[in-house]
């Protein structure tokens, strides 16, 4: 789950870029859900490591 997270915000950051003749983002939707799932991605690794036992 955290190696996944880093890949969905670099994805959401690719295509969060704003074209320079336009003014407007590549996609907003993805970009959105892509930090979305890469943030839920990082929640549930940290809850997963909360019950590990050294």
């Amino acid at each position: 789950m955290n190696q996944l997270g880093p890949a969905l915000f670099m994805v959401s950051a690719l295509v969060a870029y704003t074209r320079p003749a336009t003014g407007s983002p590549v996609n907003v939707d993805i970009a959105n859900r892509g930090t979305l799932t890469g943030a839920l991605c990082f929640h549930v690794g940290g809850v997963l490591q909360m019950f590990e036992r050294p």
